[in-house]
């Protein structure tokens, strides 16, 4: 499936509404509804979403199809059997690695939510010392440290609340330790649990975001161990 328009602008567009991509074979536009197409996203592939027609869908049977790497653009050939059932196509087992790894939702890596949360900080905070993923201050990482307001925010995902890794009970420990570390500097530490949440939307980043901007106006007089549930999407 080629999606012409950018993934995360699906958010914008009603279930039905159509969503315009590009035939596998020919690569003329056509058009599907945004039910459709998010199914096919979550990795339940039709071909109805990757030919414009049955006559494009019977051709491929036969013939080569040429792609482009879903993560550097170049130009790849595929057979038909190497296409069914995958949303996504590389060039390489490296291309492979980076795509996932950037867009990647939970884990060790930074998230969406992290990177949204980031670029936004910047912008409405362009004079204001920020520090992202600080690992100086207590000696483990902080999300989020703002030394003149000793205010840090933490944003744990799932692996955070759920033995997805084997170093699960480290990841426990440290999690108990950070606001131990922090009273001791006067740091105010909040925490968003953001378990729930598999698909990053953008009104998440707009709540949490807005909390942060409160706990800044403040900067004092809370308690830094608060735990913020964020709603499931």
């Amino acid at each position: 499936m080629q999606l012409l328009i950018p993934q995360t602008e699906l958010i914008n567009y009603k279930s039905r509404d159509l969503i315009s991509l590009k035939c596998e074979y020919c690569q003329k536009t056509f058009y599907r509804t945004k039910n459709y197409v998010l199914c096919a996203i979550k990795g339940n592939s039709h071909s109805s979403l990757r030919f414009c027609s049955n006559h494009c869908k019977f051709l491929t049977q036969y013939r080569n199809i040429k792609l482009k790497c879903d993560q550097c653009n170049k130009e790849i050939i595929k057979k038909p059997s190497h296409i069914n059932g995958f949303v996504k196509h590389f060039c390489s087992q490296s291309c492979a690695a980076i795509y996932h790894n950037i867009h990647k939702t939970t884990g060790y890596r930074r998230s969406k939510l992290e990177f949204y949360l980031e670029n936004h900080l910047k912008k409405e905070f362009p004079n204001l010392n920020i520090q992202f993923n600080d690992r100086k201050t207590i000696g483990f990482e902080l999300d989020i440290y703002i030394p003149s307001l000793n205010l840090a925010f933490e944003i744990n995902g799932i692996h955070h609340y759920q033995p997805i890794y084997k170093n699960y009970q480290r990841t426990i420990e440290i999690d108990q330790l950070k606001p131990i570390l922090c009273n001791k500097l006067n740091i105010q530490l909040h925490t968003f649990n953001v378990s729930s949440i598999k698909i990053f939307q953008p009104i998440i980043g707009e709540h949490i975001l807005k909390i942060i901007q409160i706990k800044m106006a403040e900067a004092s007089g809370h308690d830094p161990h608060t735990i913020f549930q964020v709603p499931s999407d």
